[in-house]
Formats: C-alpha cells, structure tokens, sequence
C-alpha cells in the first residue's frame, strides 16, 4: 500500500512539474548510504536495510540565485514531522524498529517559498542470512523492473505533452481538423509502445543476466563455507597434534632432567671410589669392597643409558613402568654399596636396618633404586661428619614401609611444602660444599607416585629430616 502511495505521490509531482508554466523548485536527494555506503542509485523507490545498520540521506534544492539563500528543511517521518528547521542537510537514522516507513523532506527559503517535497520509502527487517540476501536482491531487481517500465511511460507521456504544446503554438494560425489531430496521437501512442516494447526486452534480457550472476554467487557462498568448515577441522587436527607434541617435548625434556640428574649419584661414588684407592692403604677386604661397589655404579649407568636409549628409538618418553617380583633387600644393598664411598669421604655412617623378612613383592626394581639412591644421596649430602644415615623397611598388612633419616641441618616448616617441587631450591645448603639441582626429590616423589604409592617428610632444623615411603604390597 505504501509503494502505491509514493509512486502516485511522485507521478503527481512529477506530472505537476512538466505541465505547468509557472517556476516550480524541488528538494531531491544527492545520494542515500547504508552503513556510508553509498547505494548506487538514488533513484530505487524502496530501501530496505537490517535493524542493525544506519541510514543516512543527502539532499539538496533547486532554488536558483534569485531567491533567498537562507535555506531550511522540514522533516517527516510517517507523516510526523520530526525536525522544522533542519539547516544540515543530511540525516542519519541509527537502531530503528523493524517495519516500513515514509521519510520525506521539504526545502523553503527566507521569501517562504517552497519546494516540491521528495519522498522515500525504507524498511528495516531482522539481520538477514546470505542466503535471504540474494532473495531480497532478485525481489528488489524485480521491483526495479516495474520502476523503470513505469519511468518510461512517463517519460514518453512527457515527450507527447511537450511536442503537443510545441505543435499547438506553431500551428496557432493554422489549426488541423479534429481527425488529424486524433491520427497524429495514434501514431505517437504507437511509436511509443514500440519503444516500450524494446526497452522492456532489454531491461527483461539485464534481469536474466542478473539472476545467473545471483545463482552463481549463491553456488560460491556454498564453496565458501564447505571451505570454511574444512578449514576450521584442520585447524582443529592441527591444535590437537601441536598439545600432543609439546606433551612429548615436555615428557622428552623430564627423562633426559631425570637420567642426567640420576647418572650423576654413580658417577659421582666411582669417582669417590678412586679417591679412596688412591689415598688410603686399604686391604684386601676392603679394596674388594670397593671394587663391589664400582662394578655396582657403573652398572648403575649403563642401566640408566641404556633405558634412554630405548625410550628414544621408541621416541614415548613417557615413564613406563616394568613390575617385577622382587626383593626389596637386594636394591637396598645395591643402593648402599654405591653411595658407602661418598659416605666414608664424609666421615658419614651408612647403616642398613632393612628387614630381611619382607617377601617378594611388585615393583619396577631400577626406578625404585633410583628412588631410594636419591633420597641416601641427599641424606648424605646435607649430613655432618660423624652422624648417621639410616635406611629402615618393615611390612604392614597391606604396605611395605622404607624410611631413610639423617642427622643433618634439616629443613624450615615454611619450605617443606616446596620440598618436592621441580627445581626448588631451599635455604639448607649442603655440607661439603656440593651442588644441588633441585631435581632428586622432584624424581622420587614421581616415581613413589608411579608406583601407586605415598611420600611424606619430618624435619627440624639442627636435628634432621626422616623421608618416609609406602607402596602397595602386591604379591600376585
């Protein structure tokens, strides 16, 4: 309804403005933009826009340089007048209501005349889908189709009022006869829907053109977006292998943390070892002890390169852990008999209370010596000369119990809940000197936990720390 009133509004006007002698002025628009983007053609009867978007409208007047440059606007907007003395001239709408709506605007100078009001109509709808887009696109074209067939009718309608006006005062003198005139119309009214016949075939050949181009773009929004969605699953496969992999750096970085950190106990007790071969006079017991315990340190190593080899061939550096039936009092002696060097270059008492009437049990053997081997490490290393060092096992119902307790400067209460934390490095320094990397508690709370198991700690400082451990007894 509101489409047939504009167009009869602006066939009168326009009508108006062709037939009569009198100076008439309009108000028209210089250009229409939605979101700044100016529409191509000002002309479209129709705008339609998303509640979302702006819409700003530009216009201007015909009043020549004889009148009053004072200018001014009057605005509506569904026959409500918004603005009386509007000076810009242009105007923006932001955020209106969904529905249609008839924006018109009237230009009067300083003498209070007035011009012809120009008038357009806009709808605001939802933010509408590509898909609907195209849709709208091929109604407004049809649309469009209609305008301009309707626009030449009146531009032919005009051609005819002229020439008729224009042959009215050559032949004042000499006026046809009533069939003359009647036949000239005829032929007029003929040429021109001859014309019209022709520009409609062209405006209906523009259309079909049109709507290839709609139907191929609606065909590459779909590649578009199976593009898309391709896309965005390799992006998807491609985050998931970048975690997996920075998971395998971060296991690869421990394990080489770890075994570089364990080689250096036995590498470290051979070197003692030496030293005391050299430095003392020893007999033959215990030259034989010490060799005993250099056979136990270097096979300590090779077990430990060995299993780095293994993990990087089967490039899982992942701790994996091997249950064996095993004695718990074998991985002890082994422990003792690497460390008892150190001990001795210390002036420090290893002594082994482990009970030799626990049974076998479940447990990965080298990862709990690495364990047990870190913890006789540090009791030694924060130990004084002449005190103790003690490793003590007994079995409950369901748990085999191994303590390890030393004599030495102890620990704060305030750092103890950064005991076992990679890397921390506490106020206690060691006695001899030595160097701490802070990685051996670290290793064996990681390889307790891997065994099922729990690891506390007592400590006072002066007195001593006590490292307890329990792991599941598991016989079968």
């Amino acid at each position: 309804m509101t489409k047939k009133i504009i167009f009869i509004y602006s066939l009168v006007v326009f009508l108006t403005s062709v037939s009569t002698d009198a100076q008439v002025f309009r108000t028209y628009f210089s250009s229409i933009s939605i979101d700044n983007k100016k529409i191509a053609d000002t002309g479209i009867t129709e705008v339609k826009i998303n509640s979302a978007a702006s819409l700003t409208f530009n216009f201007t007047n015909d009043f020549d340089d004889s009148t009053d440059k004072t200018i001014y606007y009057v605005i509506h907007l569904n026959d409500r007048v918004i603005s009386k003395n509007y000076k810009s001239e242009s105007y923006t709408f932001n955020s209106l209501a969904e529905g249609d709506y008839i924006f018109s605007v009237q230009a009067f100078n300083g003498n209070k005349q007035e011009s012809v009001p120009v008038v357009k109509l806009f709808s605001v709808t939802k933010p509408l889908t590509p898909k609907q887009n195209s849709k709208d696109l091929i109604i407004q074209l049809s649309f469009l189709e209609i305008i301009l067939t309707i626009f030449s009718i009146l531009i032919l309608l005009t051609i005819f009022i002229i020439s008729r006006k224009n042959k009215s005062k050559k032949t004042k003198k000499a006026k046809p006869s009533l069939a003359d005139d009647v036949f000239d119309e005829i032929s007029e009214l003929r040429e021109s829907n001859k014309n019209l016949k022709s520009s409609y075939k062209l405006f209906e050949e523009e259309n079909k053109k049109l709507n290839k181009i709609i139907s191929g773009l609606n065909k590459s929004i779909v590649l578009l977006e199976d593009a898309n969605v391709n896309l965005i699953e390799q992006k998807e496969a491609l985050f998931e292998k970048k975690i997996k992999l920075e998971e395998l750096q971060k296991q690869k970085d421990e394990l080489i943390a770890i075994k570089f950190h364990d080689i250096k106990n036995p590498a470290s007790a051979i070197k003692g070892l030496i030293e005391l071969l050299e430095s003392y006079d020893l007999t033959a017991t215990e030259q034989q002890e010490i060799m005993e315990s250099l056979v136990a340190s270097s096979s300590s190593i090779i077990d430990l390169v060995q299993e780095m080899s293994v993990s990087f061939a089967k490039k899982s550096y992942d701790e994996e852990y091997i249950m064996k039936l095993s004695f718990l009092q074998e991985v002890v002696k082994s422990v003792m008999s690497i460390n008892s060097a150190y001990a001795k270059k210390k002036q420090i008492r290893l002594l082994n209370n482990t009970s030799v009437s626990i049974p076998q049990f479940y447990f990965d053997p080298p990862k709990l010596k690495e364990a047990i081997d870190n913890l006789v490490n540090n009791a030694i290393k924060y130990s004084l000369p002449n005190t103790d060092v003690t490793i003590r096992s007994f079995l409950t119902e369901t748990k085999v119990v191994v303590e390890v307790k030393d004599n030495g400067v102890g620990i704060p209460q305030d750092e103890i809940s950064m005991l076992f934390k990679k890397g921390a490095m506490l106020s206690p320094k060691p006695t001899g000197g030595e160097q701490s990397s802070g990685l051996g508690l670290w290793i064996v709370k990681k390889i307790i936990e891997g065994h099922g198991g729990t690891i506390k700690v007592e400590s006072r400082q002066g007195v001593g720390s006590k490292f307890t451990f329990e792991l599941p007894f598991k016989k079968d």
